[in-house]
């Protein structure tokens, strides 16, 4: 027998006094959640105040230490119910006031704007927007999201044309990711020709970068037509220093977006000038020192790859070299890649420029950096040790283990390339070198703990020494 919002005698109280639910959550947990037939869901007592529009009892269950974030059994807050009831936007307010998530929490059907949408509350989304809510739309897994995404872009547009601000600016990106779902991407490029390089005025992302990181069918061709459309429009370097300018105000959760994009920006320049390398550097080191580092650190790394490659003017690169060796070394042993970043940045200067470096429109990573971290990932060198590690207050190199684990992922990762003995030489133009390797020993020796790799280890042991070439700075 289904139960009945009736069935339930301490949501009945709500429409009592306010005196007889205080003496009831006396014996009672606030946040317990009860059945309400006529939304098929389990709620709580604030949700129950919502629905039945008691403000009075909203104010004293918040005072009483009701979290308006407790979701019900569905996933809504009690800011969903606003719209779903038809509540006055009073409740909105009070529920904001006593710091309700406008975006809503956990797993969630929808997002409490988007219920507002659905529902025909423009007021709503309009004070939600201004606490922050960010506008989003459904991703199209029922065709019902068809008809519920255009009508959130249509009430965007209806705020913008009364003098919203902010719905003038985020409209344009509604009506981009509407048109990427259901439109070729030349099309949308076309479409959107005068937008591209707008800032969103949330994320902070220009819609270049959202168009880069698309996801799904035809991700690479809105890839490769961003990067296009940049050297097309001869924007490459204004949307270098624009990204510079923007980075310290995007936020964690789409920074990755923006690094990916900047580093295939990068990759596909023939050259850097050492102006726009001096206003990189800081900002992709500032955001190593964030809470999101670990998030970022691979792109972040070869962002920075990138730069030194494609620099060939060094003036002042010395502070940011020094703070770059002391921030990115140990990040990367934290990652269990080793510490052997001289790999990477194999002295304080540049290395020669491989001719062959990345320039086509896929911005796929540079190939021997590619090299250069798998065997970081899956190789140690108890000889090796990075002198700027060490030098950091707290730093201490790892001990060898006499038995490692073997990675059973070993062999996604290790290719033919990762043999020794054919391994790419990089050859550094630099007389600095801040990391120490020791290379005085001549006796070839190995644990036999791997059955895998055996065979190679054997060939590598038996290869004549005069003809094994040391990888170093």
């Amino acid at each position: 027998m289904e139960e009945k919002e009736t069935d339930c005698p301490i949501v009945q109280c709500i429409n009592n006094d306010c005196h007889e639910i205080k003496k009831l959550l006396n014996c009672s947990n606030i946040h317990e959640v009860y059945p309400y037939g006529k939304w098929n869901d389990y709620i709580n007592l604030l949700t129950a105040a919502v629905i039945n529009r008691h403000e009075e009892m909203c104010t004293v269950l918040l005072q009483e230490g009701a979290d308006p974030n407790k979701v019900s059994k569905n996933g809504l807050t009690p800011l969903h119910y606003v719209s779903l009831s038809k509540a006055p936007l009073a409740f909105v307010t009070k529920l904001l006031k006593a710091k309700a998530n406008p975006n809503g929490c956990g797993v969630q059907p929808f997002t409490p704007l988007q219920t507002a949408a659905i529902n025909d509350r423009d007021d709503v989304m309009k004070e939600l927007i201004s606490a922050g809510a960010l506008v989003t739309i459904f991703q199209v897994n029922d065709p019902e999201h068809i008809t519920h995404n255009k009508k959130i872009s249509q009430m965007i547009h209806n705020l913008a044309s009364k003098g919203d601000k902010l719905c003038s600016k985020i409209r344009h990106f509604l009506d981009m990711e509407i048109a990427v779902r259901g439109e070729p991407s030349d099309k949308v490029f076309k479409t959107f020709d005068s937008h591209m390089l707008q800032e969103h005025p949330q994320t902070h992302l220009t819609m270049i970068e959202v168009l880069f990181n698309v996801n799904g069918p035809g991700s690479e061709k809105y890839r490769v037509g961003s990067i296009k459309w940049l050297k097309n429009t001869e924007n490459m370097n204004t949307y270098i220093a624009d990204a510079v300018s923007r980075l310290p105000n995007i936020p964690a959760i789409h920074v990755k977006k923006a690094i990916d994009s900047l580093h295939a920006v990068i990759c596909t320049m023939e050259d850097i000038s050492n102006e726009q390398a001096l206003a990189v550097i800081p900002q992709l080191l500032d955001r190593l020192c964030s809470e999101e580092k670990h998030d970022i650190l691979e792109a972040v790394v070869q962002t920075l790859y990138v730069i030194t490659q494609k620099s060939k003017d060094t003036d002042g690169w010395d502070p940011n070299f020094q703070k770059l060796c002391k921030i990115v070394a140990p990040m990367v042993e934290d990652q269990h890649i080793t510490h052997s970043i001289d790999n990477i940045f194999p002295s304080g200067g540049l290395t020669s420029v491989p001719e062959d470096i990345v320039t086509s429109a896929d911005m796929k990573m540079l190939k021997d950096l590619k090299e250069v971290l798998r065997r970081l990932k899956n190789l140690t060198s108890p000889n090796l040790e990075c002198e700027y590690c060490t030098a950091l207050p707290g730093s201490k190199t790892k001990k060898e283990k006499s038995q490692k684990q073997e990675d059973p992922n070993d062999d996604e990762v290790l290719t033919a390339t990762t043999d020794l003995t054919s391994a790419p030489i990089v050859e550094s133009t630099s007389n600095v070198k801040p990391f120490h390797f020791n290379t005085t020993p001549k006796t070839h020796k190995w644990l036999q703990i791997s059955k895998r790799w055996e065979r190679k280890i054997e060939k590598l042991l038996s290869t004549d020494d005069s003809k094994v070439t040391r990888i170093g700075a």
